[in-house]
């Protein structure tokens, strides 16, 4: 499904999903609310992060657990205590997580930078996590627990990447040809949801790789 927020396409800088919930920018109208519902087969929650909008640049997460960046406010930490899953709040400098972070139920891949927060993160998302040199894994890919699409500089990763997360990998793109796959969309193995400028072909692929 096609969508934009405040007539951004990158939709995916404003919310996190993973089988059963989603985390999105207080800035969804509840018509918008209602279509990720319907799209993804999840519960929908509103929130911020940090006290911005920016809920995929700065978590991360799968059905098991939700990584946060050290400026969490309490609050919102609050409200995140009432979902069934761990919460690990990272004392690193690098708040941009969502951006250094590729994962779903079966494995993570994290930028060289949260090098020191592995065990941590490993222990959060309950999967084994692979350390590599790409920093923005995140932000330069989509996975979800049926495959994952990823950035085309990340090519030659292509076979680590699959055994690290224990899917299908191939290279996408959305929002007419921006390979930042995850700032464009958020997807589970239901449904996804691309930014409003995304090609026939560019759906067709995020269909045949994610669900």
């Amino acid at each position: 499904k096609k969508l934009e927020i405040e007539r951004n396409p990158y939709i995916g800088a404003f919310g996190i999903t993973n089988e059963e919930i989603t985390l999105l920018s207080v800035d969804f109208t509840e018509e918008k609310k209602k279509i990720v519902e319907d799209t993804l087969s999840t519960e929908v929650f509103l929130t911020t992060i940090a006290r911005t909008n920016l809920i995929g640049i700065l978590t991360a997460g799968n059905s098991n657990g939700v990584v946060l960046p050290y400026n969490v406010e309490d609050y919102e930490i609050g409200k995140l205590k009432k979902f069934d899953i761990k919460i690990g709040i990272l004392s690193t400098k690098f708040t941009a997580l969502g951006n250094m972070i590729l994962c779903n139920d079966k494995g993570a891949v994290i930028s060289r930078k949260l090098k020191r927060e592995a065990k941590l993160i490993e222990d959060t998302l309950d999967v084994e996590t692979f350390v590599f040199d790409s920093n923005n894994f995140g932000s330069m890919g989509l996975c979800t627990n049926n495959g994952s699409l990823v950035h085309p500089s990340l090519s030659e990763m292509v076979a680590e990447l699959e055994k690290a997360l224990k899917v299908e990998v191939d290279i996408g793109s959305a929002n007419r040809g921006v390979y930042y796959l995850g700032i464009c969309a958020l997807a589970n193995t239901k449904g996804a949801l691309v930014g409003n400028l995304s090609t026939g072909p560019e759906i067709n692929k995020i269909e045949d790789i994610l669900f």
